[in-house]
């Protein structure tokens, strides 16, 4: 079985006259403050951060990571909404998401961290794909092999 993962599409931003804030449309034409979509990341960000505390209690540390990974995402893009008044960029990368925040100090060392979230999430989700790479293709493979 495939299974076809969701199109992320970039919310389009509607042109507003200088000096008014730009709002963000949800795809259907329906206009979405930035507000309000900077308080969508914020508190989904609480939510995941949540999620990943209750399975580190329960020992689901692989899963606990997603999580963590997930949360500081979240946040990062409700800073950027918060600082660009627009759209955060697509993707997982936090390191290239916390480079475009001009307006926070990343240390060096959070840098560091944020890499190694990023690369052990990557890790982790290849791992998981491969799995069910072989998975799928144990379930093919002819029954006289």
């Amino acid at each position: 079985m495939y299974i076809k993962k969701p199109e992320h599409k970039k919310l389009p931003v509607k042109k507003v006259a200088a000096g008014k804030h730009k709002e963000l449309s949800d795809g259907a034409g329906k206009a979405i403050a930035f507000q309000t979509m900077e308080k969508y990341w914020i508190e989904s960000s609480d939510d995941a951060l949540d999620t990943a505390r209750r399975l580190i209690r329960g020992k689901k540390y692989v899963h606990a990571m997603f999580f963590l990974h997930l949360a500081v995402e979240k946040i990062l893009k409700g800073l950027y909404i918060n600082q660009y008044k627009e759209d955060s960029p697509i993707g997982h990368n936090l390191q290239k998401l916390a480079e475009k925040l001009k307006d926070i100090a990343i240390t060096a060392d959070n840098q560091r961290i944020l890499a190694q979230i990023s690369a052990l999430i990557l890790r982790l989700d290849m791992t998981i794909t491969s799995r069910v790479f072989i998975e799928r293709v144990r379930k093919n493979l002819p029954k006289s092999i």
